[in-house]
């Protein structure tokens, strides 16, 4: 656990669950390494936290992340017009707004052959090192320590 806590982004206090995100947009989950990938290709940084099993820390804005939600509906080939027009997830979906400053032909290097959908979801320096402490054998998160455990019925 020690190990999480020292990994972790000292200066973001916030954290959350891609598969809320996906959820929300009705989208298959992206994995921690593709969605950590994403964000890393835009510039932020990303670790696992220990406060919550699979989630993901960042100092993205909630911008970035919905921008992120958005384009890996977009890959997945999600019908925006089959959505529920009253749902969360249309209106983030169909809002213009996220994501309208982030040009991902001008952020990819030059000579990348990827399109940019690709690139944006491709394995970089952050998404290795969440990979990397994801395959290593340590307590993440506190376990109970045994059946049935914490507080018991009161004294008579």
């Amino acid at each position: 656990m020690l190990t999480m806590a020292k990994n972790e982004l000292l200066d973001s206090s916030f954290y959350f669950k891609p598969t809320t995100i996906s959820s929300i947009l009705k989208v298959t989950a992206p994995s921690i390494a593709v969605f950590s990938a994403a964000l890393g290709n835009l510039g932020y940084s990303a670790s696992l936290t220990h406060a919550m099993t699979n989630c993901i820390k960042t100092d993205a804005p909630w911008e970035i992340v919905w921008y992120v939600g958005k384009k890996w509906s977009e890959k997945n080939g999600i019908d925006v017009e089959k959505m529920n027009k009253n749902a969360v997830g249309y209106h983030i979906m169909t809002n213009d707004k996220i994501g309208e400053g982030i040009n991902l032909s001008e952020l990819k290097p030059k000579d990348s052959k990827l399109s940019d959908l690709e690139w944006l979801f491709s394995p970089n320096e952050v998404s290795n090192k969440i990979k990397h402490l994801r395959s290593i054998k340590i307590v993440r998160y506190q376990e109970n320590p045994s059946k049935n455990w914490g507080p018991k019925a009161r004294p008579k």
